[in-house]
C-alpha cells in the first residue's frame, strides 16, 4: 500500500529575452518576446508573455529576473515584477559620483500566488532624460527562471 506524505507538483520555466527592448524615459514597460530554454508543466503563456499560476492551485513562485543592459549609461534601468497585476518589487536606486542613478540588478524571491494571479516581467527606466535599452538576444543577457510549488 502507498501512503502519500506530501503532494508536490513542479512547474518550471527558464527563458531569455529574444531581442533587446527600448524603455522610454520614466516608463515601466512589459518585456515581451522570450525564447524557451526549459519548460516543465506549461505554465508559460506565449500569447501574453506571462507565467500563469496553474488553474485551481495556490502556491509559491520562486522567481529570478536578471536584466542586462546594452550600454554603460543604462544604469537607470531596474527590473519590476508583477503578480496579479500589482508590483511586488520596489526598485532601489542611488546617485553615483557622476550624478547618474543606479538601479538594482535583479529581482529574486519566493512569492505566494493564488490560481488567479499571474506573473509578468517588466522593467522600469528611472531616468527622465534618456531612453534605455534592455539587452536581449542571448541566454547570458536578460533572462528569468521561475518555479512554482503548489501548497495544500
Amino acid at each position: 500500500a502507498w501512503l502519500v506524505i506530501d503532494h508536490k507538483e513542479t512547474y518550471f520555466s527558464h527563458r531569455w529575452l529574444t531581442a533587446s527592448a527600448t524603455i522610454g524615459t520614466s516608463a515601466t514597460t512589459k518585456l515581451t518576446g522570450w525564447t524557451l530554454l526549459k519548460e516543465i508543466g506549461n505554465a508559460w503563456d506565449n500569447a501574453n508573455n506571462k507565467l500563469t499560476t496553474p488553474t485551481g492551485m495556490n502556491g509559491y513562485w520562486n522567481l529570478s529576473l536578471n536584466p542586462a543592459v546594452s550600454k554603460s549609461s543604462s544604469e537607470g534601468v531596474t527590473p519590476t515584477v508583477y503578480i496579479g497585476g500589482a508590483s511586488i518589487s520596489q526598485y532601489g536606486h542611488a546617485a553615483d559620483t557622476s550624478g547618474y542613478l543606479t538601479g538594482q540588478n535583479g529581482v529574486k524571491g519566493i512569492y505566494y500566488a493564488t490560481s488567479s494571479q499571474d506573473v509578468e516581467f517588466y522593467t522600469t527606466n528611472m531616468r527622465s532624460d534618456y531612453t534605455q535599452e534592455i539587452s536581449g538576444g542571448a541566454i547570458s543577457r536578460t533572462h528569468f527562471t521561475a518555479q512554482f510549488e503548489r501548497v495544500y
